[in-house]
Order: C-alpha cells, then sequence, then structure tokens
C-alpha cells in the first residue's frame, strides 16, 4: 500500500468546530489511505509542543492554511505555521492550499498569491449549505493528492509544473511585510500584478479553464484596488466566460457584481443597474441568498446615485429581510445603516453669522422628530449587530451619527458622549479622518456651551484651523454682545491670524467687522473706519454684495455720529442698493433704518417716519424682532420731535415690550431713558430711570449710568 500524503491542518483555535467539519468530508480519503492528517490541538505533551509542530510541518507534504479572521489575527500561524508552510512550499517540499472559512481581508497576507478554495473565492460560511462547499474543496484536494502522487512515481518534487507559485525571494518579503502590518512599518502588496500575469498565461497555455477564471477575477480585483476600473473590466469579462465554460454560477454571479461596482465607481449607472440584476439572478440560481442579498443592496447604491429616495429604501429593506433570513450580521448592521442614513437624507440648512444680542447658539431643527426617531432607532438596532460582528468601523460611524441627531435635536450631552464614543473606535481602527470629524463635533458643542478652551482643544487635536478660527471669532462675538471689547478684540486679532492661515477670506473680513465693531464700543471712531475700510475690498473680490452692504451701512451710521450729512447719505444710499442687489432683506431694512435715523437728525419726520415704516415691514416680514423694536423706538422719537408726547410713550412702550422679548438689556436701558424723558410725573420718570439703571447694571455699563445721573440730576 503506498505511503499516504502527510496533511497539515493550520488553523486558528477559534476555528476548531469548522476544522473538524471539514475532516469529516475528507474521512473517505483517509481511510483509503490517500492521506494522513495531523493538527497540533491532538498534542499531550505541551512541553514538546514547539519541537512537534516544526517536525510535522517539515514532513507534511500538503499544508491547509484555514483563514479566517481569527487566522490572520494569530501571531502563533502566522509567525511560525505560515511562515515554515511558505518556506516549505517555496523549497519544493510542500503545497499551500489556503481555504477560506470566513470572510477577511486575506488578500494583504503574504499567502495572496496563491488561488484559494473554493476556486470561486467565496467564504465557506457564505455558503447557504456548507456542505456544498467542503465537497467541492474536497474534490481539489483529491486532485492534488492524485497529482502529488504521480509526481512521487515519476520522482518529481511535488510542486505544480503549469502553475507559477510565488518564489521564496517573493515570499519571505511578503512575511516581514505582513509582521510590519501587524506592527508599525508599512504595508506591500506581497504578490504583483506580474507574478498574476505570469500565471494566467500559464493557465491559458495549459486550458485550465477554472485557473484562468480565478486568476483573471483575482487580477481585475487587483486593478479594481488601484482605481484601474477599465483594466479590471477587461480581466473580469475574460473570468465571466471561463466561468460561464465550466458551469460556474458563483464565479460568474462575483465578475457580474464587481462589473456592476466597476460601472457605477465610473457613473454608468445604468450599466451598474444591468450588472446588478444580472448577478442577483444568477445568485437566486445558485441559491446564493448572500451574494443576492448584497447585489440588492448594490442596486439602492445605484438607486440614490439617481437621487431615487423611495426606490433605495425598497431595495435596502429587501436586502435587510434576506439578510437576516441568511443569519448575515454584518449585511443586517450594513443595511439597517443605510436606512438610517435614508432617514436623515434632507439636512437642514442653517444660516451662518454672529448672533445678535439676546440671542444663542442651538442645533434643534423643530418639526423633525419622526426623521430623527426613525433614523435613531434604526442606528441603535444596527449597533449590536456591528459589535457581533467586530466591525469596528462600523461601530464607530453608527455612534457618530447617533451623535449628530444628538446634536440636531439639542441633546448637547448626549450628542458629546456619542462622539467621545466614536473617537475611541476611529483611533482603534486608525480611521483618522473619522476621527478628525469627531473631534470637529466635540468643538462646535464646546462652542455651543459655550466652553471655548475645551473647543479649542477639540479642534487643535482635530488640526482644523477654520474651526479654531471660528471658534475664536465666536468667542470674540459673545463677549462684543456682553460689552466686553477689550476682550473681543483679543480674540478677533486671534481669529483673524487663523483665517489668514488658512486663506479664508470670508472669515477674515468677518473679524475685520468684529475689530470695527469692538472699536465703535471703545470710542475709536478712526479705528473702526480703517476696519470697515479694510473689510470692504475683501468682499468685493469675493463678489459678497451682502458683506459689502454690512460695510457701507455701519460706514454710514459713523459718518452721520459725525455730522456729516451728505457723506452718511452717499453711503446708505449705495448699502441699499447693494443689499437690494443681493436680495438680502436684512441689510436693506438696516439701510432703511439709516436712512430715517439721517432724516430724524435733520428734523424731517415724515421722511424719517416712511423710512422706519419700510424698514419696520421688512423686519416683520422677516420675524426679526429686535429690528422691529429699533424701528418702533425711532417712531416714538419722530412723534416726540413733532411734539406728540403720548403717541410716543405708547410707541417706546411698544418697542420696550419688543426688547424685553429678546431680551435685549443694552437697548432696554435706552427705551427707558427715552420714557423718562416724556413720563407725566416725576414719579414714573424715577421708576423709569431706575429701570434704566438697573438694565445697563446687568451688562457693566457704568459709563451709561452715569450720563443718566447728569441728565437727571435730581431724579438720580
Amino acid at each position: 500500500m503506498p505511503t499516504p500524503i502527510r496533511v497539515f491542518f493550520a488553523y486558528a483555535q477559534q476555528d476548531q468546530a469548522l476544522r473538524d467539519e471539514f475532516a469529516a468530508h475528507l474521512t473517505y480519503l483517509q481511510l483509503r489511505g490517500a492521506i494522513a492528517d495531523w493538527r497540533d490541538r491532538r498534542l499531550g505533551d505541551e512541553d514538546a509542543w514547539g519541537a512537534r509542530v516544526s517536525e510535522h510541518l517539515k514532513s507534511a507534504q500538503v499544508v491547509l492554511f484555514l483563514i479566517s479572521p481569527h487566522f490572520l489575527a494569530s501571531s502563533y500561524c502566522m509567525s511560525m505555521e505560515v511562515t515554515w508552510a511558505l518556506a516549505e512550499h517555496a523549497a519544493g517540499t510542500a503545497r499551500v492550499v489556503p481555504v477560506i472559512l470566513r470572510e477577511c481581508t486575506w488578500n494583504q497576507a503574504p499567502f495572496s498569491g496563491f488561488v484559494p478554495l473554493p476556486r470561486n473565492g467565496r467564504p465557506v460560511m457564505s455558503h447557504e449549505d456548507r456542505s456544498e462547499a467542503w465537497t467541492a474543496i474536497a474534490k481539489e484536494l483529491r486532485a492534488t493528492v492524485n497529482d502529488l502522487v504521480a509526481q512521487r512515481k515519476t520522482g518529481g518534487t511535488g510542486k505544480p509544473a503549469a502553475k507559477a507559485e510565488p518564489a521564496l525571494q517573493v515570499i519571505l518579503p511578503a512575511l516581514g511585510d505582513w509582521s510590519a502590518q501587524e506592527g508599525t512599518g508599512p504595508t506591500q502588496a506581497p504578490v504583483t500584478r506580474g507574478d498574476l500575469e505570469l500565471s494566467l498565461g500559464a493557465a491559458r497555455l495549459e486550458d485550465d479553464v477554472a485557473e484562468v477564471a480565478a486568476l483573471a477575477q483575482r487580477l481585475g480585483d487587483l486593478h479594481a484596488e488601484r482605481g484601474r476600473h477599465y483594466d479590471a473590466r477587461v480581466h473580469y469579462d475574460e473570468a465571466l466566460t471561463a466561468y460561464g465554460r465550466v458551469g460556474d454560477l458563483c464565479g460568474g454571479a462575483g465578475c457580474l457584481e464587481r462589473l456592476g461596482e466597476g460601472a457605477l465607481w465610473l457613473g454608468h449607472h445604468g450599466e451598474a443597474r444591468v450588472r446588478f440584476e444580472d448577478a442577483m439572478r444568477a445568485y437566486r440560481r445558485a441559491r446564493d441568498l448572500a451574494g443576492e442579498a448584497r447585489c440588492l443592496e448594490a442596486l439602492a447604491r445605484t438607486a440614490l446615485r439617481g437621487a431615487d429616495l423611495a426606490g433605495a429604501q425598497g431595495l435596502f429593506e429587501r436586502a435587510l429581510a434576506m439578510h437576516r433570513q441568511g443569519g448575515d450580521v454584518a449585511g443586517q448592521a450594513a443595511c439597517l445603516g443605510a436606512l438610517g442614513d435614508l432617514a436623515l437624507w434632507v439636512r437642514p440648512v442653517s444660516g451662518e453669522g454672529r448672533p445678535r444680542e439676546g440671542t444663542s447658539a442651538t442645533f434643534a431643527v423643530p418639526g423633525r422628530a419622526a426623521e430623527f426617531g426613525e433614523a435613531r432607532q434604526r442606528f441603535e438596532q444596527a449597533l449590536p449587530l456591528y459589535r457581533e460582528a467586530r466591525d469596528v468601523a462600523g461601530e464607530a460611524r453608527c455612534r457618530r451619527r447617533l451623535g449628530d441627531i444628538a446634536l440636531e435635536q439639542g441633546l448637547l450631552d448626549d450628542a458629546a458622549a456619542r462622539y467621545g464614543e466614536a473617537v475611541s473606535l476611529y483611533q482603534q481602527v486608525k480611521d483618522e479622518d473619522g476621527a478628525v470629524l469627531c473631534q470637529r463635533r466635540l468643538g462646535d458643542l464646546a462652542v455651543a456651551q459655550e466652553r471655548f478652551t475645551d473647543a479649542l482643544r477639540h479642534y487643535r487635536d482635530a488640526r482644523d484651523v477654520p474651526g479654531e478660527a471660528d471658534c475664536l471669532r465666536r468667542q470674540a462675538d459673545l463677549a462684543l454682545d456682553r460689552a466686553k471689547p477689550d476682550h473681543a478684540i483679543v480674540h478677533y486679532q486671534q481669529g483673524l491670524e487663523r483665517y489668514r492661515e488658512a486663506k479664508l477670506p470670508v472669515g477674515e473680513a468677518a473679524c475685520l467687522v468684529g475689530l470695527a465693531e469692538a472699536a465703535l464700543d471703545r470710542g475709536e471712531d478712526e479705528e473702526a473706519t480703517l476696519r470697515f475700510h479694510q473689510a470692504l475690498p475683501i468682499y468685493r473680490e469675493l463678489c459678497d454684495a451682502s458683506g459689502e452692504a454690512g460695510c457701507l451701512e455701519r460706514l454710514g451710521d459713523l459718518t452721520l455720529y459725525q455730522s456729516k450729512a451728505e457723506d452718511s447719505r452717499w453711503w446708505y444710499e449705495r448699502a441699499l442698493s447693494r443689499a437690494r442687489e443681493a436680495s438680502d432683506e436684512q441689510r436693506e431694512a438696516n439701510a432703511l433704518l439709516g436712512l430715517g435715523n439721517l432724516s430724524l437728525a435733520q428734523s424731517r419726520g415724515e421722511d424719517a417716519a416712511r423710512s422706519y415704516e419700510l424698514s419696520r415691514a421688512i423686519y416683520r416680514r422677516s420675524r426679526d424682532v429686535l429690528g422691529e423694536a429699533n424701528c418702533m423706538k425711532r417712531l416714538g422719537d419722530v412723534a416726540k420731535l413733532d411734539g406728540r408726547f403720548a403717541d410716543a410713550a405708547a410707541l417706546f412702550e411698544q418697542a420696550l415690550s419688543l426688547y424685553t422679548s429678546v431680551p435685549a438689556p443694552y437697548s432696554i436701558g435706552h427705551t427707558h431713558r427715552r420714557l423718562a424723558r416724556v413720563a407725566p410725573s416725576s414719579e414714573e420718570r424715577r421708576q423709569h430711570l431706575e429701570m434704566a439703571s438697573a438694565a445697563w447694571l446687568s451688562i457693566e455699563r457704568a459709563d451709561l449710568i452715569a450720563e443718566l445721573h447728569q441728565e437727571f440730576p435730581e431724579d438720580t
């Protein structure tokens, strides 16, 4: 009886059950003496373990790599068993046969140049009936054993003649690359395109159709990974034809699926849809539920490219049902994540800019509770599935999206917790982009909560110079709103430097305007004028008519305060023209208000009232309470100018009510001061003066309180 071929099983301990299942399908070969298998788990003497492994590896003629994520993660499997086996294979004393048990990124491993079993590259676990996969693998192994027996009879080395396997000089550097990948070093593809093309050429000469299909598909994958989709298409077409010749439905379906992905990447949506539908039908004929579900997901992504949201949702739902039927946890998680994204597809667009007095930053978006609830439910369902599938990147993305939802709903603490968890997970898988995005969100949250030190730290961790600049500007805006111009100037200057570093002229112009406003608060009119003039050409270069109108309007205010009526009118009229050109009602109303102030200063009450009414109508239409209050206050000034003190008091009271609803302490104090001037009795006048003092005291404006004492020495 001939000596059996010695077979060595290299596998991870977690895959023991699958190894035993595979061994059952090889029993016939063992019984008839064709093979003798050995596995390290049968060892009883642990002291001799290392020596016995070395002994059996050296004597093995076939080494089976049972590939799974656990196998790739095992330092023993990769450093001991793989190293020995590949060296023996390169020496011609053994044959290495990779068997893919579970889906994993084995194409970067040092043995990726070998054609794996099953031949179509589909993991055993992805087959609906694993017995079919084991039977096909056993058949291939039997052919290998027969080949080795025949070569033994003729005195051969045991290496196949018709196939170009990786040489020793390729294998050993590849092992170093794999070790570097597990550590900190760079990674390289262990098998080159040239190696695969040589193997494919040999397979064509031998007319080994199954080998041609597998190698052509592998070459297509290599081109696709590097973005060469037209080259990939040529090889996939060849593989598709070869799979058709051998009647491999799943192999052909895999090529159709890859051709669809390439067409989708190239923007050929119609072709992609046809390819995915053909692949889905092939998978269905082969009873491959996982493949059919993948095609449904691909069709859903194709529908998204065409903005067919309803169609995409239906396809993802069907794919989810199939993944559940097949027990594919990773597929379920991916579909639930996609459905969560779909629920949030229409994003609210919020304005940006300096909040007016009394406003606060908020992320809450009313009227979207239903969409948020559905999305949150989807992502929370996906989370445990990502964990079960050990998909850290998927879990990180899911937690980030839950943070986005909490952020939009104004649940800032919940959002911060979600983003913090996501950062940790992204760092675990070394996804720098994901971690940076979450750090930015944490910075935005800290800004909203006015925790500017924390915000700056997050932005700096993310190396987000624009975010850092925005944070400094927001800090300056708040200082300015709280009547702290000195603090505002410091932060505006820092923000200005960051915006210039990031080459963001919009932010640069905004900081210059902020510096001008702070200078005005300090009574530095010349400095303010200089800053507005510095901002103007930037807005012109950006074709930002709205920003230009804002600067022109404030220059009108400055010249009006300096009693330069004609200059003031010129600035206001230019501001009005630019605002209307930009269709910016806010700026238009501001310019009309300025023209009203000019008319009032010239004692032209009717012209002033007309401008104020026009401005008030725009403010009311845009629900600008502060702007409307300013118009009411100015209309009260017109009534007082005309000697209609009762009308003036009524208008001042209306303005006061609006200011209080904001609230706006600075303007509340000035309105009480006006009411004191038209008060019918000394008692009422004293009440208004007390209220004015209290309002200004709340914002630490002792200078304004001192002006009250000077104007009303007997009542204060």
